[in-house]
């Protein structure tokens, strides 16, 4: 699965769609790293196991879509 796929699959899940999300690369990265940010900050409310395995579970997919695509 190539990078571009990848990153158009993720715009799509995000609820933008087609070249729409092409056209701004820019705009997705500030989105994942807001994302990132949001999570991180929610963990460290959470209390329940079954909450933090998911929230955990979240944050190693968006480290690897970060490593895969560059992100910082």
């Amino acid at each position: 699965m190539g990078t571009l796929y990848r990153f158009v699959l993720a715009m799509g899940e995000a609820g933008e769609i087609g070249l729409a999300a092409i056209a701004d690369p820019e705009m997705a990265i500030n989105k994942v790293k807001e994302v990132r940010e949001k999570l991180r900050e929610l963990m460290s409310e959470l209390e329940e196991e079954k909450a933090i395995a998911r929230a955990r579970a979240l944050e190693d997919k968006i480290i690897n879509f970060c490593r895969a695509n560059d992100i910082e």
